[in-house]
């Protein structure tokens, strides 16, 4: 169920007008607030102003989740450790007003904001928050560890938490870890997001040490980490361990690929892309369930991965078609996978089509005008576009769908490209041209009735 997003901002002068009709009138909906300041001069003084608005708020039982967060500017100013950052203090009482003006708090997530370790374990330490609170997001905020070197705050200490997103970070201090202990969480933490902020920590295995408390961890997300040296060390500390996202990850080559299969408890899998796969693995024993590539598709090594055992459907970022790949056969030979082999759909959230050949489009760089459309290229295009069409039918284009090139578009091209957009969100033609008529929308709302956002002709 989605849960209503609410913003206000935090102004002493404001506060009351904006925040009390929200606890009047939305009461009896579930709720999920952010709390941020505005985009003003700078001030200090963000702690006042959240507990001036909580006071206004009074008591709003329908909010379990709620967001303590600076304006953009202000989380780019903690994210560098600025000065200028916002740097929130929690006062003795702090955590008794969130759970006054929130009862039902569960979630919080702060961003933007500089915390000390200090503050930060004072407040998350309060006896009522503590037993209630079940996730926590501070991976978008700077915790400061204290002024002793090597210093660790028991951060989580009391906790119950079962999920938490927190970022890893290079300290200035020698001996300080990136992360907090884990330890306190060991029974309870099922879902772990480490936003990856350490120059030193270019591989999964750097991380081993510090999770190894976490035998409950079920779903692990690491952020901008390169490489899956590691990984065999680290799936074996963590027991119940079943997801594993990763999405700057590629893997390159048969040994990372080797690495990953033999991690057979991990059944859901999130990486950024698959390359340099020469040798098949399509029958090799593998455990997937679940398959999400969230960067650009490489045809020929996709078509060497083991999809046979996926249960839920296949989740591909995105890729660039092209005319010519209506004759390559590592393409044919994906697609002919994609409709034939894997018994699960295929979803793609980004696909863009070029209706001009490579020197065709050169040529119209070169040109920059039209004069190069004829009607036996427009004619050509329309060929073309029935055969990609054709091709890419096994695809569930789920998200944008991108043409380039195509010139003097109909409402019949629309028809024509209907059966690969049905379900897409966004729908853009580039750096073509258009013939817009009453007919050409009718059939976009009519046979694309996902699209959110259409631009005709938009510039390439």
């Amino acid at each position: 169920m989605a849960v209503p997003q609410q913003q206000m901002g935090l102004e002493d002068s404001e506060c009351y007008n904006l925040l009390a009709p929200v606890e009047s009138t939305r009461r009896k909906e579930q709720l999920a607030p952010t709390l941020q300041l505005p985009r003003t001069e700078f001030t200090p003084h963000f702690t006042n102003l959240l507990a001036h608005a909580l006071a206004k708020l009074d008591n709003c039982a329908a909010v379990e989740v709620c967001k303590l967060a600076a304006g953009q500017y202000w989380q780019q100013q903690a994210s560098t450790g600025s000065s200028r950052a916002h740097k929130l203090r929690c006062p003795p009482g702090l955590a008794q007003h969130l759970l006054d003006t929130f009862p039902n708090l569960t979630a919080l997530t702060l961003e933007g904001l500089c915390v000390s370790s200090d503050a930060l374990a004072s407040l998350l330490s309060h006896p009522p928050l503590a037993m209630q609170l079940q996730q926590l997001d501070i991976a978008g905020s700077l915790v400061m560890v204290g002024n002793q070197p090597g210093a660790v705050v028991p951060l989580f200490q009391g906790l119950q938490l079962k999920q938490l997103s927190i970022a890893a970070v290079d300290t200035k201090q020698p001996g300080t870890p990136p992360l907090p202990s884990f330890q306190p969480l060991e029974q309870h933490l099922t879902r772990l997001h480490i936003m990856n902020q350490c120059d030193r920590a270019a591989n999964v295995g750097y991380f081993t040490e510090y999770l190894q408390p976490l035998v409950k961890l079920q779903v692990l997300t690491i952020s901008h980490l390169d490489g899956l040296k590691g990984l065999t060390k680290l799936v074996q500390a963590l027991p119940q361990l079943h997801t594993l996202q990763l999405p700057n990850v590629t893997i390159s080559g048969q040994q990372e690929l080797d690495t990953l299969l033999a991690a057979t408890q991990i059944t859901s899998l999130l990486l950024d892309s698959v390359e340099a796969l020469h040798i098949s693995y399509a029958d090799a024993p593998c455990n997937w369930q679940r398959l999400e590539l969230t960067g650009m598709i490489h045809w020929g090594s996709f078509a060497c991965l083991p999809l046979h055992s996926l249960s839920q459907p296949l989740v591909l970022g995105k890729d660039v078609i092209t005319v010519e790949d209506i004759l390559n056969p590592a393409v044919a030979a994906a697609l002919h996978l994609v409709a034939e082999a894997i018994k699960v759909p295929v979803k793609i959230k980004e696909l863009s089509l070029h209706m001009l050949p490579s020197e065709v489009r050169a040529r119209h760089s070169e040109v920059g005008d039209n004069r190069f459309i004829t009607p036996a290229v427009l004619q050509q295009q329309r060929v073309d576009l029935a055969q990609l069409v054709a091709m890419l039918q096994p695809l569930q284009c789920r998200g944008k769908v991108r043409v380039y090139n195509l010139h003097q578009v109909a409402a019949a091209d629309v028809a024509a490209l209907a059966p690969l957009c049905r379900d897409c969100t966004h729908f853009e033609l580039r750096a073509g041209s258009v013939e817009p008529s009453l007919e050409f929308w009718h059939q976009i709302v009519q046979l694309m009735p996902a699209v959110k956002k259409a631009m005709p002709g938009a510039a390439g």
